[in-house]
């Protein structure tokens, strides 16, 4: 915990997701011993109690450690299997470090094995229906811009259509307007000096606006975001604003490339000509 927020060092400090936290401290102290197992270290192989410094041990050990450095918990975890008659429930191996009895257990314990699994990667999440407008701002290109379709909140209209082209495939517009739908990261890093290399512009129909912008050079899979909220958005809105930006000040999200790419697309891959 750094300044009474849950993080986790391997992904540079990032915000861990409380719920997973709290559920593995809960977790820990509801484990209920059901059979004693062998005290044998040649034998703790065999249910995955091997020890963490052991080469090609399947053993997980899992501390809960106080703000003043004490150890208030201390775990390996072995091998494990669902409870036939509690299947919300497993049952594990586990046994205390200081000590050479292994234990069957029941527990609803789940540890995440890696680092990235104990953050919440969702970045935002805003369905089509709320989505009024999202524009591509792209360097030496012309500007994508997308509305939400009158009487269809799952479709866009591409604007600003030429004359004598039409759309060449609807599904490449909705997901222009789709970007911010379910929006997850793949890397977090933290940043302090950043470089855009295009940008992408979210307006809610509640007020809600939404900037991302693409890094450039090795960074190009990279977003910062930014919120905003337009003159006349609710207190509600401005609260919103308020606490999207104090989870995103300061990092940039590592995007997939299929969004990425949707985030380049330029107005020719969009169009063609009108078939007579």
């Amino acid at each position: 915990m750094v300044d009474d927020v849950w993080r986790v060092q391997q992904q540079n400090s990032y915000f861990a997701d409380f719920k997973k936290v709290q559920n593995a401290i809960v977790s820990m102290s509801q484990v209920r011993k059901l059979e004693k197992k062998t005290s044998d270290a040649e034998r703790f192989a065999e249910l995955g109690l091997a020890g963490v410094d052991v080469e090609n041990s399947q053993t997980v050990r899992i501390q809960l450690i106080s703000t003043q450095y004490e150890v208030l918990a201390d775990l390996l975890l072995g091998k494990s299997r669902s409870s036939k008659s509690k299947p919300q429930l497993s049952l594990m191996y586990v046994r205390s470090p200081a000590q050479t009895q292994a234990w069957l257990t029941e527990t609803a314990l789940e540890v995440p094995m890696d680092s990235l699994d104990w953050i919440n990667r969702e970045i935002i999440d805003i369905n089509d229906d709320q989505v009024s407008e999202v524009q591509l701002i792209l360097p030496s290109q012309t500007d994508v811009r997308v509305l939400q379709s009158n009487g269809d909140a799952r479709k866009f209209d591409l604007a600003d259509v030429p004359e004598g082209f039409q759309v060449r495939h609807q599904f490449l517009v909705n997901n222009i307007g789709g970007l911010f739908r379910k929006l997850i990261f793949e890397r977090v890093i933290e940043v302090s000096d950043w470089q855009s290399s295009s940008e992408i512009r979210m307006k809610t129909s509640d007020g809600l606006i939404i900037t991302a912008y693409i890094g450039s050079d090795s960074l190009s899979q990279y977003a910062m975001f930014e919120a905003r909220a337009e003159n006349d958005a609710s207190p509600e809105i401005l609260k919103e604003v308020q606490r999207l930006n104090r989870n995103w000040d300061g990092w940039a999200f590592q995007l997939s490339q299929v969004r990425i790419n949707t985030a380049k697309s330029a107005i020719e891959e969009l169009i063609e000509p009108q078939v007579n």
